[in-house]
């Protein structure tokens, strides 16, 4: 954890004095009411104590009030903010960890009627990885709610219990209350699912079904589930390839397509990666037993006049002679064995 043992947060930010080579801010506008799914990497700008930041950009409206929670899976996240924008060198509001049982962080901050720079950052230097950036939609400030307080408007509206879960970070609860709600087409809920099952927080990590929640909800119009999507499709696209291979299996057309599909499975992480190159080389070892024998066979039928049935068992018995001496001198070669199987075959 980053400890903050002064009143002034010091920061001195290496931004776009710090080389060509590093990435810019990202400076998107953040949309009130809805998740961003991002990622911070190590060619983003970095801070004075050597983390990796990012900034958005949150429009807001005076006298409401907005909650702003940065979760990650993969880094210890440190939230800032400012109402001068991101060009900020000295971000006002900051916060380590909403709770001391977690590593998300949470900030609250007061509109104003301007833009907001939301700086997304790192407890500890050399930290990167995906992060999700939640607003909450804007409510009145206490100052503003009572000044247009009337007794007709004395009882505030009900929030559905799976978004004050969801607000909570209980995961687990909010998709349990959420998805009947999610499933009878509210948008806001389907939304949430996908957050859910995208970052896997209180479901097991699923980035198709992240995808078929996102998906429900852009098609109703949801704005930040159709920009998530966009931000997302590389994930999706290797999710799917992922889900092929385990359904329909490799391109098993040569050992070369094979080992390609292979390859790219485990570079996505495929949860199955070790058995499919097991079973790669298995099949690469029965390929090249099969080419070899009929090598054999042409190079007999050559000698004999063509090849028959016996010429056939002929090649294949001189083929299996020919790799017991070529194996037998490797090992003797690499000191693994002292005698060498001597056979002219």
């Amino acid at each position: 954890m980053r400890m903050i043992q002064c009143a002034a947060l010091a920061l001195v930010m290496a931004m776009a004095s710090a080389g060509a080579a590093q990435a810019q801010l990202t400076t998107e506008p953040l949309v009130p009411g809805q998740i961003k799914a991002g990622e911070l990497t190590s060619r983003h700008p970095r801070m004075g104590d050597g983390s990796h930041m990012d900034c958005f950009l949150l429009p807001t409206q005076a006298g409401q009030r907005y909650i702003i929670t940065l979760a990650s899976t993969d880094f210890d996240a440190f939230l800032l903010a400012d109402g001068t924008g991101c060009g900020a060198q000295q971000p006002a509001q900051y916060n380590d960890n909403v709770r001391s049982d977690t590593t998300n962080a949470q900030l609250v901050i007061e509109g104003n009627g301007g833009t907001f720079g939301i700086f997304v950052n790192t407890a500890r230097g050399g930290q990167v990885g995906r992060f999700s950036l939640a607003i909450s939609a804007p409510e009145p400030t206490r100052a503003a709610t009572s000044s247009r307080a009337t007794a007709a408007q004395a009882a505030p509206a009900a929030v559905h219990p799976g978004f004050e879960a969801f607000a909570a970070e209980n995961y687990a609860r909010a998709a349990q209350l959420l998805r009947p709600l999610a499933e009878a087409g509210d948008a806001d809920a389907q939304n949430a699912m996908g957050f859910m099952y995208f970052f896997g927080r209180g479901v097991p990590e699923n980035r198709l079904e992240a995808g078929r929640w996102y998906g429900l909800a852009a098609d109703q119009g949801n704005a930040w589930a159709q920009q998530t999507l966009n931000d997302i499709a590389p994930h999706l696209m290797e999710a799917y390839f992922v889900d092929h291979i385990d359904r329909y299996g490799p391109d098993m057309t040569d050992p070369g397509t094979f080992h390609y599909d292979v390859s790219v499975y485990c570079i996505y992480r495929g949860p199955n990666c070790q058995t499919w190159r097991a079973r790669y080389q298995e099949f690469e070892g029965r390929w090249n037993r099969r080419a070899e024998r009929l090598n054999m066979a042409r190079l007999w039928g050559v000698y004999t006049g063509g090849p028959d049935e016996d010429g056939w068992r002929r090649a294949s018995e001189r083929s299996a002679c020919m790799r017991r001496v070529t194996e037998s001198i490797q090992r003797q070669t690499y000191g693994q064995q002292t005698w060498r199987y001597v056979n002219s075959c």
